[in-house]
């Protein structure tokens, strides 16, 4: 069954500000390294940035020339 207040309990539990952690694993490593870091689901963590007035952006860069 699932739990429906699973990222409050882990953010009383560990002492953590979740608001900050999970957006920095997000950007750092990707959801799923969040959903993990934290033994949530993926769909968890795609919940948690929703609510919290995330959206997923993509950026573009050129890559450099590489030194032969």
């Amino acid at each position: 069954m699932a739990k429906r207040f699973k990222l409050r309990d882990i953010e009383r539990d560990r002492g953590i500000n979740l608001k900050e952690e999970i957006p920095k694993a997000v950007n750092e490593k990707g959801q799923e390294y969040a959903a993990k870091k934290f033994g949530v689901s993926t769909a968890t963590i795609s919940r948690f940035m929703q609510e919290n007035g995330y959206v997923a952006k993509v950026i573009y860069v050129k890559q450099e020339a590489q030194p032969c």
